[in-house]
């Protein structure tokens, strides 16, 4: 069996009508079946590289409202840092996070996990702040009060002809 390389990849494409790379790679279970028997150690580095490919090439849509106040929330990280004097440096360390990570949190990146961002709220001292999201859902408390059953009591029976009240 030959070395698969990007030409064994390209083949692979082409026996099975894939007009991509990343939507032949997202098939790496059948693409790894071609070289399962190999122990060789570039196979399994091929496949890898592949698999960051698929993986880095996935863009997180958002809304541009969404993504104005995800640089907003960013901006408001960045500036609370700066008023703790706190380096990129320190933050990184403390909140176990790599540099770039924290860059792209300070601009608003959506691809980043959000238990980055809790991270650095800890970090910042600013973790209460976290339980104030969705704390009070007024619309979603009235959506839920309009599908409540309304209680409805009948209606009173009249009083029977020649029967007083309080008259034995």
């Amino acid at each position: 069996m030959e070395s698969p390389n990007f030409q064994t990849v390209a083949l692979f494409q082409y026996q099975h009508g894939f007009t991509d790379l990343t939507l032949a790679v997202k098939h790496l279970d059948e693409l790894a079946g071609y070289i399962i028997n190999s122990n060789d150690n570039s196979q399994i580095m091929l496949i890898m590289r592949l698999n960051v490919i698929v993986m880095t090439s996935r863009a997180t849509p958002l809304y541009p409202a969404s993504a104005k106040e995800m640089e907003a929330l960013g901006q408001r990280l960045r500036d609370a840092r700066l008023r703790r004097r706190f380096s990129m440096e320190t933050v990184c360390a403390r909140a176990n996070l790599s540099r770039p990570t924290l860059y792209k949190i300070e601009n608003g990146d959506p691809s980043v996990a959000v238990g980055f961002y809790i991270q650095v709220l800890r970090v910042l001292g600013l973790l209460a702040d976290l339980s104030l999201i969705a704390k009070e859902d007024v619309l979603g408390r009235r959506l839920q009060d309009e599908s409540l059953p309304q209680r409805r009591r009948a209606p009173r029976k009249k009083a029977a002809a020649g029967a007083s009240d309080g008259e034995a």
